[in-house]
């Protein structure tokens, strides 16, 4: 008595499950960035200068090479005024990222890295939680840690340090984003060492152009 054997359906095979897997990365990433940068790629990200042709073709040779990148923990670092569309850059990258070697990348938005980092006195959350927390995720991008006004307190700056510290050490690449006027203004806001240490390996590039955000009429 022969026995058909049955084809296995897609997601019952390596490929197929390895496709999900990515496809689920990409809608949880698209859901945590939120709805204006969900869409973002380095296709509908408009050039009208020079300098940002350089820097896009600067991420796109990062990006194919990505799989040394990330084995040697090398990160981005895109400094420049606000509104100039550094978040939309890195988060294109890192859902190439997600398509292309389903690396799976956190971001986190400054203000809501450090209100989380003081909610957590209120719980039972430990320091180790916290930074475990950022230090896991392949790709972790920092979207502009510096806060809006002044710089960040010794305690922000040391626990910060040890998520830097930590990802460099592991080998896992920090992507990123400075609201500011220039590399020094970086150093005195968040600190020469957190900066260098960034910095280090890392593709580092001044967007240095007009904000894409139309002023109100």
């Amino acid at each position: 008595m022969s026995h058909a054997v049955r084809e296995p359906k897609p997601h019952e095979t390596r490929e197929g499950r390895e496709r999900e897997y990515r496809r689920n990365l990409f809608g949880k990433f698209k859901e945590q960035v939120g709805p204006r940068l969900a869409d973002s790629t380095r296709e509908n990200f408009i050039c009208d200068y020079p300098q940002q042709t350089a820097v896009v073709e600067a991420l796109r040779k990062y990006v194919n090479n990505l799989a040394d990148e990330y084995r040697q923990g090398n990160g981005i670092v895109l400094f420049g005024p606000s509104g100039t569309g550094k978040d939309h850059l890195l988060v294109a990258a890192a859902k190439y990222g997600i398509r292309k070697h389903g690396l799976v990348p956190k971001r986190v938005f400054g203000v809501n890295l450090y209100r989380d980092l003081r909610d957590r006195m209120d719980t039972q959350r430990t320091e180790a939680e916290w930074v475990d927390n950022l230090t896991s995720p392949d790709i972790l991008i920092l979207s502009d840690p510096i806060p809006p006004r002044g710089g960040l307190s010794d305690y922000q700056a040391a626990m910060l340090q040890s998520v830097i510290d930590g990802r460099y050490n592991a080998c896992r690449p920090t992507w990123c984003t400075l609201n500011v006027k220039s590399s020094t203004e970086a150093d005195e806001r968040m600190g020469a060492a957190l900066v260098d240490r960034l910095k280090h390996g890392a593709l580092t590039a001044y967007c240095n152009w007009p904000t894409y955000r139309k002023p109100n009429k």
